[in-house]
């Protein structure tokens, strides 16, 4: 043999020993980017599936409501209770019993004074598909002004204290359908509405207004009896001012508040906590110190706990395909090049 040969072969073995070392450690760095990356790219798929879960759902099911009836106010003016101020001064003790992970969207935030309880308008002038007479509801509620544009007419001022006659603004498309212009004014039960303005919400299918169609539109309703008649239901929109007006009518009126749960920030590893603020809010410590600031019977209602419910389902049935992939993946990246092929 040559000497040719015998100074060939080390630098064989040499160079062969640097590409399989080059070959394994791209295999090392491969398979630790993998193990890495796995579990990041699953928290980033369950973190999105979280928020389209809560950013999909309608209005309704994505808000957090509370509530008092008029029979659970229990201050020694009940009238001052249903006052814009004393409304405000509790939105804002509320949003700060809100823990994280629970966020609110203030821009779309309503409270006021609302009747639980329908009133009839019994102007003969009004629309009668099967003879009962419209049923309306009062709505005497904040940030009226930043949530529609005005088309005609004014926004409602407040009334004086004890005046049995009010003044309320109605959609453009309620006022189509009940024959409604500037200047009509509706007789009520204990209460005489005029209508001061005509409007069109900026955001329809937004939280502030979506949530309760009766606010941006009259709707037809089937009665309780026998035979059951079609008649019209729609929404007065009153002054902030004039939740105390409601209190001397058969209207049943309670206040409100309703909060947008916002949803963009949160992390899948969040939504077990936010279930749990929720159902504390619910039934538990965190609605005891709402009550503190609304009122010893206020409720507290959502829908968001059950969404977060059917995602942890959700997770919990793919979580098997999950702990399955995982260590197949460096499993994957060890197969040669060419391994199979024939090569």
């Amino acid at each position: 043999m040559s000497a040719l040969t015998w100074t060939g072969l080390p630098a064989i073995r040499l160079r062969t020993a640097r590409g399989a070392a080059l070959a394994l450690g791209t295999l090392v760095l491969v398979t630790a980017f993998l193990a890495a990356a796995f579990p990041r790219g699953v928290d980033a798929y369950e973190t999105r599936g979280v928020r389209h879960a809560l950013g999909a759902a309608p209005p309704e099911q994505r808000t957090v409501e509370i509530s008092v009836a008029r029979g659970d106010v229990t201050a020694a003016d009940p009238a001052a209770a249903y006052r814009a101020a004393e409304l405000t001064r509790q939105d804002r003790a509320i949003r700060r019993q809100f823990e994280e992970p629970l966020r609110v969207s203030g821009g779309q935030t309503l409270y006021g004074v609302r009747t639980a309880k329908a009133l009839n308008a019994r102007d003969s002038w009004l629309p009668r598909p099967e003879g009962p007479d419209p049923a309306m509801s009062l709505y005497a509620v904040a940030d009226l002004a930043r949530h529609a544009t005005l088309t005609r007419g004014r926004l409602p001022r407040g009334a004086a204290s004890g005046a049995r006659t009010v003044e309320a603004a109605v959609t453009v498309s309620t006022a189509r359908t009940l024959g409604l212009r500037v200047g009509s004014q509706l007789h009520l039960p204990g209460l005489t509405v005029r209508i001061c303005g005509l409007l069109t919400p900026r955001d329809p299918d937004g939280p502030y207004w979506a949530v309760d169609p009766l606010m941006t539109a009259a709707r037809q309703d089937v009665s309780a009896g026998t035979p059951p008649q079609k008649y019209w239901r729609a929404g007065l929109l009153l002054s902030p001012h004039d939740g105390p007006a409601l209190t001397a009518t058969e209207g049943e009126p309670e206040k409100f508040w309703r909060y947008p749960v916002d949803a963009s920030t949160l992390t899948a590893q969040e939504a077990p906590r936010l279930r749990d603020r929720l159902v504390s809010l619910e039934h538990g410590a965190a609605l005891a110190k709402v009550r503190g600031v609304a009122g010893g019977g206020a409720l507290a209602d959502s829908a968001v706990d059950g969404l977060l419910d059917g995602f942890a389902r959700m997770r919990a049935a793919v979580a098997p395909v999950i702990a399955v992939a995982a260590p197949s993946s460096p499993a994957v990246a060890s197969v040669p090049p060419g391994a199979g092929s024939g090569a």
